[in-house]
């Protein structure tokens, strides 16, 4: 499963793509858990990464879509952020503190994009 947002950013060659959801992000277990933790920066989506993610969610607009979507994105050298929408500062100048990041390149690449988004003029 792949969202439609994640094949848009792929074709119209973004460096970027933030995915806003109703959690912080992606957690080692199920969020509502005490011993779960959220994790800030997935460098690789292996099979650990998605076993974090529960058996029910693997439908539609789940986090284990979102994170399938950060695995193909990341292949293609594009930087997936997982934000909450709920949060009051959700925009690019406060990604830097958004939990949740995708990317193969790994930290400096990260934090260019992000300044890249923290700084760009919205299209309206």
């Amino acid at each position: 499963m792949i969202t439609l947002a994640a094949f848009v950013a792929e074709g119209a060659g973004a460096k970027l793509l933030v995915i806003l959801t109703d959690v912080d992000g992606l957690y080692t277990g199920p969020p509502k858990k005490r011993d779960s933790k959220l994790v800030r920066t997935v460098e690789e989506v292996t099979t650990e990464v998605e076993n974090w993610v529960s058996r029910d969610s693997k439908g539609f607009g789940g986090m284990y879509t979102k994170i399938q979507a950060a695995k193909k994105l990341s292949e293609e050298g594009i930087t997936t952020v997982i934000a909450n929408a709920r949060r009051r500062k959700c925009s690019g100048k406060s990604l830097r503190d958004q939990p949740e990041l995708f990317s193969s390149q790994g930290e400096a690449h990260m934090a260019e994009v992000l300044q890249k988004a923290r700084t760009a003029k919205p299209p309206l």
